[in-house]
């Protein structure tokens, strides 16, 4: 199961406005990156037990809690939006039920967090090069919503077709149809 909570930093700017310089943005990601509770996605970086250290919520029947969210750190150089959208695991708020710590539960929960990335991707490249101008604010909602409602119907979808991890053939499919995702963006 995941919490993918979407950060809405909408940029709401009065053209002439200064914009946020590279220096800016860099030290935004090496604050991130530096956080022991955040993990920035990565390839080359699969989720590990230790990296679940929030609390279980024991009312839950749920066997893990995947908390990741997107992050946008954005520069409006030249009257355009220029923004980077992140997926990032919080530690701290995911967790893992101690008799469900089995490979196929971190499988899942990667997934997940796939997922996240995938969406990361999608809602960078829908905000490639907006022109900053009086409607910018409302259209940016209305992305945002988009990206978040279409990430939530995925990660039903995606828990429904496997059952929760517990259908093997299907986590399977699911791992290679979201690899793919990946790939195409």
């Amino acid at each position: 199961m995941l919490i993918l909570i979407l950060v809405c930093n909408v940029i709401c700017r009065v053209v002439g406005q200064s914009s946020i310089d590279i220096t800016t943005v860099n030290e935004n990601l090496d604050k991130i990156k530096r956080s022991d509770s955040l993990i920035i996605w990565d390839s080359g970086r699969k989720l590990k037990y230790a990296d679940f250290q929030g609390v279980p919520d024991e009312n839950s029947a749920a066997a893990a809690m995947t908390y990741a969210k997107l992050v946008t750190i954005s520069d409006d150089d030249d009257y355009t939006l220029d923004t980077l959208v992140i997926c990032v695991f919080d530690k701290s708020r995911s967790w893992i039920k101690p008799n469900y710590d089995t490979t196929f539960t971190l499988l899942h929960e990667q997934c997940h967090f796939d997922i996240g990335e995938f969406f990361a991707r999608k809602l960078t490249k829908l905000l490639e090069g907006i022109i900053l101008n009086d409607s910018v604010d409302d259209n940016l909602k209305l992305i945002y919503h988009q990206i978040e409602e279409e990430g939530n119907e995925m990660h039903k979808l995606y828990d429904k077709d496997t059952h929760y991890k517990r259908d093997f053939a299907k986590q399977t499919e699911w791992q290679k149809r979201i690899s793919g995702m990946l790939s195409g963006l």
